[in-house]
């Protein structure tokens, strides 16, 4: 799981920039990018803030934040033909942008 990926996923959705996000959760720049290069994990609270100044429930932040390598690899089939659809689903769907 890369929470980066989800985190980047819906800034670009949104249309905000990671220092806009990083203001709006009192975090350093430098702090959001070691999150967002999946070089640190977040504490609960943090995924949680985010995720709320991003207009979603963590729960949808951590489904946007999958990686093929989190999948078993018997369902890695099943993964490649349903994610884009099931990505761009969930984004619209927990969005408003």
């Amino acid at each position: 799981m890369n929470i980066g990926k989800g985190i980047k996923t819906l800034l670009k959705k949104k249309g905000l920039t990671q220092k806009e996000l990083a203001s709006q959760v009192s975090l350093s720049e430098t702090s959001l990018s070691l999150i967002i290069k999946n070089k640190t994990q977040p504490r609960k609270e943090t995924i949680e803030s985010i995720a709320s100044t991003l207009g979603v429930k963590a729960e949808v932040l951590f489904l946007l934040s999958l990686e093929k390598e989190d999948i078993p690899k018997e369902k890695k089939e099943y993964y490649d033909l349903l994610w884009p659809s099931i990505e761009n689903n969930l984004i619209n769907l927990f969005t408003n942008k």
